[in-house]
């Protein structure tokens, strides 16, 4: 292992921006609504037909909107200010019912993809070439999957049908609750499913965290495919970046591995069609445009993904799911 790669895999604990939320509490609030709201979207997803479940789903967000109108208007201006002077085909009261529908809407999905049948919807991934591209260079390819509505589960089921065997790093709390009892009741619903349709699922915890990335490298050394979500949890990029008239703060994992090991950096994002198809999209490598340090080259990375994310926000602002990352 190099110096380099020794860096990559110790950086996460010892880095005093790590950040994890896992298992904060050992239970939290949240959980017992959680007893509650899962049997209630399983229903949704079981009883009714699928195309009943956007209308469902909305009618739910604009219930919660009007019972929480504080919370409401925080919202309102929290996307103007974000916004700013950007147009986009909804104003912010419809982005916000569109955000807060599809928290619920991949949930149903998800627990349909439980009943006899499962769930097949229609899929289409674009971009395959680039991911050729990048193991044709014999390093791998790192998918760096953008904050959209649909990432966890159809960018999943998308690789999958495409033949690829993804390792995809990923949480102890990735799923339905953050705390430690809620994480381990619940989150193995959501889990389950997302395991499908990947070769393995690398998890981090408050007590593994330099193993999984280890795995993860190794996986690139042996030229596959990995993945991880743009989030705001793990070493943090230590500045703000500028996100259309707010800023916006991105994990730094995805572009250290490139920079460490050489790994084609590819952006994926997963939106939906006006007639319902999902399309996922794989774009071209970043490239990063200095020749500088390993900081300065990650630098750069992440600005370039800005500024595609930005792009991708103000043309599907219903499926951009990255509002809590942003700020103003």
């Amino acid at each position: 292992m190099t110096d380099n790669t020794q860096e990559t895999t110790s950086h996460a604990s010892q880095h005093p921006g790590w950040t994890p939320h896992l298992g904060r509490a050992r239970w939290h609030r949240a959980d017992f609504f959680l007893l509650a709201y899962i049997p209630a979207i399983t229903l949704i997803a079981w009883c009714l037909p699928e195309r009943l479940w956007g209308g469902v789903c909305n009618a739910l967000a604009r219930f919660v909107m009007a019972l929480r109108r504080s919370r409401t208007r925080g919202y309102y201006r929290r996307f103007n200010e974000i916004l700013g002077g950007h147009r986009t085909a909804l104003d912010v009261k419809e982005i916000l019912a569109c955000y807060l529908a599809k928290n619920h809407l991949g949930r149903v999905q998800c627990m349909q993809c439980y009943a006899p049948g499962g769930w097949s919807p229609p899929i289409r991934l674009e971009g395959q070439e680039h991911i050729e591209r990048a193991l044709a260079a014999g390093k791998g390819a790192i998918l760096w999957i953008a904050p959209m509505a649909s990432r966890d589960l159809i960018t999943k089921m998308a690789l999958h049908q495409a033949g690829y065997r993804v390792s995809h790093l990923s949480r102890f709390d990735h799923g339905y609750s953050i705390s430690r009892w809620g994480a381990r009741l619940f989150n193995p619903l959501w889990t389950r499913i997302e395991e499908r349709y990947l070769a393995e699922r690398l998890v981090m915890s408050l007590t593994v965290q330099v193993t999984p990335l280890r795995l993860l490298i190794k996986r690139l050394r042996e030229n596959r495919v990995v993945s991880l979500t743009a989030n705001h949890e793990g070493v943090k990029y230590p500045h703000p970046l500028p996100f259309l008239q707010g800023t916006i703060q991105l994990a730094e994992g995805a572009p250290s591995l490139s920079v460490a090991t050489g790994a084609a950096l590819l952006p994926v994002f997963t939106v939906r069609e006006p007639d319902g198809t999902f399309v996922t999209k794989i774009e071209s490598a970043l490239v990063s445009a200095t020749g500088g340090s390993p900081a300065q080259e990650i630098d750069s990375l992440i600005t370039l993904f800005v500024k595609l994310l930005e792009s991708y926000t103000l043309q599907f602002p219903c499926d951009y799911q990255g509002w809590g990352l942003s700020g103003v």
